[in-house]
């Protein structure tokens, strides 16, 4: 095979790491060839490889790397029930998917040929007509894959890890997108709303039932709260909207709908059993629970547990991102052993990557104190300008939808992408193919702005990243609770650092989708005066940025 330079020079010290330590924190540019260094370096290590992915779309450059190095090495994707099941409607959970009494449950052996939806829309039709389901095959095939291709879920929540079947020391575990493991906290979060409610007492039969759910409906009003941002709630508050006899009678209804669901063969979203998991998960110590938008949320503030599984000496892994957070944070905040090693490519071999150039403004600000009339109209006059100079389409990225509203109402007459909480990522590809010249209007953490691929024959199709503000998260109770999480280990105050560091992921990810090869060339525009100290220059490899004015 033919190496590039920083992956011959690193491939023997990463080989030797991961049989000595175990874990590798790797950071490299996108672009520079990191899927396929991990994947070569994992078979030097182990004969068989797991990959953990965020979202079912980042399996393809894992595919296209199998099909193009990794020819005789087998490999399957594991997606979840929702998308596999047979009887699922679409925006099914798979918790909603009851396996007992349907006729489709059995299993046959697979082995994936093509890509990883093609092939799973040809199993999902020979299971149709074999009678056999394509989700249960998956996983009783797991074991016979060289390579196993799955999403976050599967590694890291135990029960689901667990029904793999497999021995994780047998596999070198590769974690791409490891900056997104600081939202590892998502994947148990429960949530109940005066909606879900209501759609709840639409499947219940019971009239009891009915009543207990009119009662629970008018009682989280006292509880819940109007709030944009996490308002920590007394647990005890929330238990007492119901007492155990009513969860069980919710909880004997929500099985009843599940079994007819089966029967009826069409599943669809079960809300009496969101109740029962949202009552159940705040049982556990570790969870607590907060109001948000009307809405009460239960999730834990700790991410420990999730990485503890890379704690044990026999298990390999590499956690691979062009945006990685330091070593230090996986330590203290995430959970993993301080004897790994970390290795950031360019720091050691210099761009690897593409380039761009570094601009700040040093006449605008999203600070809170400052927002207003005044400084959207100057932000909508940076983003007009870089607009009409740029030679391909334009990023912006905001810290919130409310910021796009404002500042977007005094954009007119170009073209304009603007994300919505239902925008979708087919419609944003369809717009820029179809347009000379775009400005995408993008949230922080959002869709747009991180882990989606916006080029075409390798190339990406933006010149342009514009960062509208520095995309702090909300300085709220759930902040303050995962930091006095933290410090009880760590006996260090990491509030600051858990405000900073997503923030510094967010436009290091907005400045990635610009540079999808070594070729590509871009601008930054760094549209916040808070970006000209050492810290984000340093961090952003922004060292000798033009400073500019309106």
């Amino acid at each position: 095979m033919k190496y590039r330079e920083w992956q011959r020079l690193l491939r023997e010290k990463i080989i030797f790491s991961l049989k000595q330590n175990g874990v590798i924190l790797l950071q490299a540019p996108t672009g520079s060839g990191k899927t396929f260094f991990a994947l070569d370096v994992a078979f030097s290590v182990s004969n068989k490889v797991l990959v953990a992915v965020r979202t079912h779309n980042e399996f393809y450059p894992f595919y296209r790397e199998i099909k193009n190095h990794f020819q005789d090495k087998k490999y399957i994707s594991l997606v979840g029930k929702s998308n596999s099941c047979l009887l699922a409607e679409e925006k099914v959970n798979s918790e909603d998917i009851s396996c007992s009494g349907c006729t489709y449950l059995s299993w046959k052996d697979v082995e994936f040929q093509g890509s990883p939806f093609e092939y799973l829309v040809k199993l999902k039709e020979e299971g149709r007509k074999e009678g056999f389901c394509p989700y249960h095959s998956i996983l009783n095939s797991v074991e016979k894959a060289d390579v196993v291709l799955l999403t976050y879920p599967y590694l890291f929540i135990p029960s689901l890890r667990d029904s793999l079947g497999i021995t994780l020391s047998d596999y070198t575990i590769v974690v791409d997108e490891a900056h997104n493991l600081d939202n590892l906290l998502d994947l148990e979060e429960r949530k109940i709303s005066q909606g879900s409610i209501n759609l709840a007492v639409k499947q219940a039969e019971n009239e009891e039932t009915r009543r207990i759910l009119d009662k629970l409906r008018s009682k989280m009003t006292s509880v819940v709260l109007n709030e944009r941002k996490y308002v920590l709630i007394d647990k005890n508050r929330v238990n007492s909207l119901l007492d155990k006899e009513e969860l069980s009678m919710i909880e004997d209804e929500a099985s009843h709908l599940s079994q007819k669901m089966i029967a009826q063969r069409k599943i669809t979203s079960n809300h009496l059993l969101s109740i029962v998991k949202f009552f159940d998960a705040i049982k556990d110590n570790e969870v607590k629970v907060f109001s948000s938008n009307n809405s009460l949320i239960a999730k834990p503030v700790s991410s420990m547990k999730y990485l503890d599984i890379f704690n044990e000496r026999d298990v390999k892994g590499i956690f691979m991102s062009g945006t990685l957070q330091s070593k230090d944070y996986f330590s203290s905040v995430l959970g993993l052993r301080g004897d790994a090693v970390y290795v950031d490519v360019e720091r050691e071999f210099g761009r690897v990557g593409g380039q761009y150039e570094c601009f700040i403004a040093l006449d605008v600000t999203s600070s809170y104190a400052l927002r207003g009339e005044e400084m959207s109209k100057r932000f909508a006059s940076y983003l007009l300008r870089i607009y009409y100079q740029s030679v391909k389409h334009v990023l912006s990225v905001f810290p919130s939808y409310e910021m796009i509203e404002k500042i977007s109402s005094f954009i007119r007459s170009i073209n304009t992408f603007i994300e919505t909480p239902r925008t979708k990522i087919d419609d944003l590809m369809e717009h820029v193919k179809h347009t000379p010249k775009v400005l995408i209007m993008a949230t922080a953490r959002g869709k747009l702005s991180e882990g989606v691929e916006i080029s075409e024959y390798g190339r990406s199709m933006i010149s342009d990243v514009a960062i509208v503000g520095i995309p702090y998260p909300p300085l709220d109770d759930y902040m303050k609770a995962r930091a006095e999480e933290v410090s009880k280990i760590s006996k260090k105050n990491y509030l600051e650092e858990l405000m900073q560091m997503p923030a510094y992921i967010s436009v290091r990810q907005a400045i990635g989708r610009s540079i999808r090869s070594p070729e590509d060339k871009s601008n930054v525009w760094l549209l916040d005066k808070r970006f000209n100290n050492l810290w984000w220059k340093k961090n952003i490899k922004c060292l000798n940025p033009k400073t500019i004015r309106l």
